[in-house]
């Protein structure tokens, strides 16, 4: 199919003229994208441009675009989709919500990381899994393509669903606790067997 010829447009192979050369345009447009609004950077940098979207915005900048007074680009700047994860942060929040992506970033790679070293060999695998998957899709979104507002989501999906099976963020326990069954102190709440109610000996003075 065209579709998967031009997702592999940028190798060496015998591929479609057609499929190559939509790809290569897509590739120019979102560079001339990305050159003007890198621009409004300083401008949002530290008070956000934030979320507002104008319908008749919209549909001005198509009508001027169909007759040749905008770049096909145009309409998608006035939507807010830059087709870059790092603009679509930057330009709402400001350099805040830079900070606050970056910090997200750092403890959910942690927590996944975390859970993938110290869980059990039943869930070995999909901790492997969970966290593999979050570091590509990030880098993805940094250096490829990424949409803030529909890429957030799956990124706090997946640090949930990790948290969620693992019953919280596991702590490193030693081979002779496990071999014994019992639990560190820093094990979450939700591992820790129920009390069970005690039967002490009443004396008879009592």
């Amino acid at each position: 199919p065209l579709s998967m010829q031009r997702s592999l447009s940028f190798l060496p192979l015998d591929i479609d003229p057609m499929a190559r050369h939509d790809a290569a345009g897509t590739l120019d447009w979102r560079l001339q994208m990305w050159k003007t609004v890198v621009k409004d950077v300083p401008t949002y940098l530290l008070l956000g441009k934030g979320f507002s979207f104008n319908s008749t915005d919209y549909y001005l900048t198509e009508e001027a675009t169909k007759r040749g007074f905008y770049g096909a680009y145009e309409s998608t700047l006035v939507t807010g989709n830059y087709h870059n994860g790092i603009l679509t942060i930057i330009i709402p929040f400001g350099i805040w919500g830079i900070i606050g992506f970056t910090w997200f970033c750092i403890a959910a790679i942690r927590i996944l990381y975390a859970n993938y070293r110290n869980s059990s060999a039943k869930l070995q695998t999909i901790n492997c899994f969970l966290l593999s998957y979050f570091v590509a899709r990030l880098l993805y979104y940094v250096f490829f393509y990424g949409q803030f507002d529909l890429d957030l989501m799956v990124f706090t999906s997946v640090v949930g669903l990790s948290v969620t099976i693992n019953h919280g963020v596991l702590s490193v326990r030693t081979e002779e606790t496990e071999d014994k069954g019992e639990f560190t102190p820093d094990t979450p709440p939700l591992l820790m067997p129920p009390r069970l109610p005690s039967f002490n000996r009443v004396s008879r003075g009592a």
